[in-house]
């Protein structure tokens, strides 16, 4: 008997092949019946017998006789045409003014990449969690370089050094100048696992452990909230060539264009990145530089945000996540350093029969330094 279709709408419409698994030549025909408004409200399908051994992947194509309009995240990549060949549709297009939303928050830039179902979804848990104005994702073009450029040189983040081409000074706060190892934690189930326990009355200096609950406390506490007024940015990397089996690749989502500007230069960054990445896992690196207190005893300044007293790296290995709050410094805020290639890195390693090792070698070398 003919398989069974549905009522499409383009909320579930996420993509349609042109082919057949099978070999033998099927065709179907699609009449969309067009009601009021912009979503296809019922289908009707005319198909030969199929028997059950044939494999059904998707119709070869959708032929949509009369003229309408479609939604806008479907238009801007496809002209209107009377017959219309749908190869994708964003899976929940939502747009207002023209631009495109994740969750409720107006997404700044077109991504020539398709976001794939379980980035999209860390990115609008983030923004939930963090409730930033709007966001960007980082394409990692020189173009992008010069534009995060420029909001730094605004903020007064950091001024050229003319001497030397493309050469920055970034001073940071000075309670925020290094990296923070007490504040540097593992948290895994058992504490064994994380770092070795060392004899009673022996503090132990290999590390720092804590307890799940006691991390989505820590995390609790410090992020709802903490880019109010900010744009996320939402950077693609990849740890070695991009599409190499050796690579592994990480999401950092940050409010920091310090951090957009140091991680183009210390990882392979951008677009390509979310190609080679297509629907897989990553590594999930959540960053802020927080919001201080009210009665905090620091003097923060406008050029460089953190919130030094509360500042703390978690890493839980078991799901390879990395959350950092409250600092803009080096190690502690480009994750893909330290807490990526060394820490989630070795118990990457460690799983699939590798060793991991921390370094960096970079020519010519260009870095934005903090003072």
């Amino acid at each position: 008997m003919p398989p069974k279709f549905h009522g499409i709408s383009w909320t579930n419409l996420t993509r349609v092949s042109r082919q057949f698994d099978d070999k033998r030549s099927i065709s179907i025909n699609c009449r969309c019946v067009i009601s009021t408004g912009n979503l296809l409200n019922s289908i009707s399908i005319h198909a030969p017998k199929i028997n059950r051994s044939t494999h059904l992947v998707a119709p070869s194509n959708f032929v949509i006789e009369k003229a309408c309009r479609m939604p806008p995240a479907v238009d801007i990549c496809h002209s209107q045409n009377p017959r219309f060949i749908v190869t994708h549709a964003a899976k929940n297009p939502s747009t207002k003014n023209g631009l495109d939303y994740i969750g409720k928050i107006p997404l700044l830039n077109a991504c020539t990449v398709e976001i794939s179902s379980k980035l999209r979804y860390y990115i609008e848990e983030c923004a939930l969690l963090c409730s930033p104005k709007d966001i960007y994702i980082c394409n990692g073009t020189d173009v992008e370089y010069m534009q995060m450029l420029k909001i730094l040189r605004k903020s007064g983040t950091i001024e050229s050094l003319p001497k030397y081409e493309n050469c920055w000074l970034a001073k940071t706060n000075p309670a925020d100048v290094a990296r923070v190892e007490k504040c540097t934690f593992i948290s895994t189930d058992l504490k064994s696992d994380a770092i070795p326990i060392p004899r009673k009355g022996i503090i132990g200096e290999l590390g720092n452990w804590i307890s799940p609950y006691d991390m989505e406390k820590a995390i609790l506490e410090r992020f709802p909230g903490c880019m109010k007024g900010r744009t996320m940015y939402v950077i693609p990397f990849s740890m070695g060539p991009v599409g190499s089996p050796l690579s592994k690749i990480g999401i950092e989502i940050t409010d920091s264009a310090y951090v957009v500007c140091s991680m183009r230069i210390m990882t392979r960054m951008g677009e390509k990145v979310l190609e080679a990445l297509g629907n897989d896992t990553f590594v999930k690196c959540l960053h802020s530089v927080g919001v201080p207190k009210h009665n905090s005893k620091v003097s923060i300044t406008h050029s460089w945000p953190c919130d030094p007293e509360r500042t703390i790296i978690l890493h839980k290995p078991a799901k390879n996540e990395i959350v950092s709050y409250g600092s803009g410094y080096g190690g502690n805020s480009l994750l893909g350093k330290k807490c990526f290639a060394l820490r989630i890195g070795s118990t990457i390693a460690r799983k699939e029969g590798w060793l991991a090792e921390h370094m960096l070698v970079c020519f010519p070398f260009f870095y934005i330094a903090p003072s």
